[in-house]
């Protein structure tokens, strides 16, 4: 048996810190107005936006729901095929034959002055859902014997 895959070398294996930083591809400081924004090559065809440290907190949702309906509805990038929200980061998938990762990344850096700075400024649609509620249903009570 001879196996066609190539040895990675040690020193490599070792130091993944400088691996690591490889994907960063720009960085904003945290503001009185807005958390830290790491944005992040993720494969050949994404970059991911992630927002704050590494915790729930419903700012961070509503700041991608903010930054996707920027890039979706009132400032659309043509190159940029799907944007997938997270909790606290926007995955972009993006065509690079449309639009470079540098023009991207510098449409996206512009895209974050254009979000509300004050949680008071921040408006999203919702809507109501009514749900029936049954207690002590005999179906229910079947169905957890």
């Amino acid at each position: 048996l001879t196996s066609s895959a190539t040895s990675i070398p040690l020193s490599l294996l070792s130091s993944s810190a400088s691996i690591t930083f490889k994907c960063v591809l720009a960085q904003l400081p945290a503001t009185a107005t807005r958390p830290t924004v790491v944005y992040r090559q993720a494969g050949d065809h994404y970059i991911l936006i992630e927002y704050g440290p590494m915790h729930l907190d419903l700012r961070y949702r509503f700041r991608v729901h903010l930054l996707m309906e920027e890039l979706r509805d009132h400032h659309p990038v043509n190159g940029i095929l799907e944007l997938a929200p997270g909790v606290r980061s926007l995955q972009i998938r993006y065509d690079s034959r449309v639009i470079h990762q540098q023009q991207l990344l510098t449409t996206l850096l512009a895209a974050e002055d254009h979000l509300p700075t004050e949680d008071s400024d921040i408006s999203v649609e919702s809507r109501i859902v009514y749900l029936p509620l049954s207690f002590e249903d005999s179906a229910a009570l079947d169905a957890v014997k």
